[in-house]
């Protein structure tokens, strides 16, 4: 019995993430989804296919549903650069999310009465059978291509907001135990 491939999905918000994801995955195809583009790659156990979606939590959302309803996935990943908050982070890491928390709809010391609304608990968070091994194949795929120094698991603090001075990154790193920052990850 042939066991059904794993399909993976990736969110690049800027030009620039996309064509390194393209060069480092090199996909068999390219082509135009509404306007934007997207490659992929599958053999007999793994889809992976990439979107430029532009930069911003609404690019990204509707990039992240158009690549949904073409791929039906088992896994959506968003993919870009991070500002790291801990020190422990490599350059090149890459952060799987648990939860990820948008913190520019209101000040970060009132996040907590807007948390459940603000909050976004992905499957990492509470892995099953199925999630281990569509991460499993996935990371071995990425291990495989020695691009990526170390995997960790914890939390991301999402915000279109650039994060310029160490007081806000201490905050942010606190207020969340977030490993890493960026702008699109709650919308993806």
């Amino acid at each position: 019995m042939k066991s059904e491939r794993v399909v993976v999905t990736i969110i690049c918000a800027t030009f620039d993430e996309y064509a390194i994801c393209k060069d480092r995955l090199r996909p068999q195809t390219e082509r135009k989804l509404k306007n934007r583009r997207v490659s992929s790659w599958s053999d007999e156990r793994l889809v992976v296919a990439l979107i430029h979606a532009g930069p911003g939590k609404i690019q990204c959302a509707s990039a992240t549903q158009m690549i949904i309803d073409e791929f039906s996935p088992d896994l959506v990943i968003d993919v870009g650069a991070a500002g790291s908050l801990d020190p422990l982070n490599e350059i090149g890491c890459v952060v799987c999310v648990r939860n990820c928390f948008e913190y520019d709809v209101c000040p970060v010391e009132q996040f907590s009465r807007l948390s459940r609304d603000l909050t976004t608990s992905t499957v990492a968070a509470n892995p099953d059978d199925l999630t281990h091994k569509i991460l499993a194949e996935f990371f071995r795929y990425v291990t495989n291509i020695g691009e990526v120094p170390s995997v960790r698991f914890g939390n991301v603090a999402s915000g279109e907001q650039n994060v310029a001075d160490t007081a806000f990154r201490k905050l942010l790193q606190n207020a969340f135990d977030a490993l890493a920052c960026n702008w699109e990850t709650a919308a993806a």
